[in-house]
Order: C-alpha cells, then sequence, then structure tokens
C-alpha cells in the first residue's frame, strides 16, 4: 500500500492537504483532508483515486494562482 499527498499552498500560505492510501493511482479509496478545505467545495468530498486527486488539485492551484505538490509513495515529488 502506497501513501500519496496532494498539498495546495494557497496564494493566502494556507495550505490544502490531501492523503490517499491506496495500491496504486486509480484505485478509489477514501480521502483524509487538512487544512483550509473549506474552500473545496463539495466536489472533493467521497471517494476518490490519488491520480484524480493530484489533477483536482492541480488544477485548483492553477485557478487561484496557488502552487501545488505531489508525493507518491515512494516519498518522491513534483511540484508546479
Amino acid at each position: 500500500m502506497n501513501t500519496y499527498v496532494c498539498t495546495l499552498t494557497l496564494p493566502d500560505g494556507n495550505k490544502i492537504v490531501a492523503e490517499a492510501r491506496a495500491n496504486n493511482l486509480d484505485e478509489e479509496v477514501h480521502i483524509e483532508w487538512s487544512g483550509a478545505t473549506d474552500q473545496l467545495g463539495q466536489t472533493a468530498l467521497g471517494k476518490h483515486s490519488a491520480g484524480f486527486l493530484r489533477w483536482y488539485l492541480q488544477a485548483r492551484a492553477q485557478q487561484v494562482g496557488g502552487q501545488f505538490e505531489f508525493r507518491n509513495g515512494d516519498g518522491s515529488g513534483t511540484v508546479s
């Protein structure tokens, strides 16, 4: 089982963090949310895959002028 962590840093410095424990990027699992989650809305609730979270939060980062980071199960990450 891998742990995937998506972090969206908002322009004001607040962060939204989503953590998924899954066997792969496509497996739908319950997501552990923390931070400024009140800024997400209902779309993010429920079960999702880590791949969906990466796509969704990266798009939100672009919309709001924030920064996105994705860390996969082996600890490596990407920032955009």
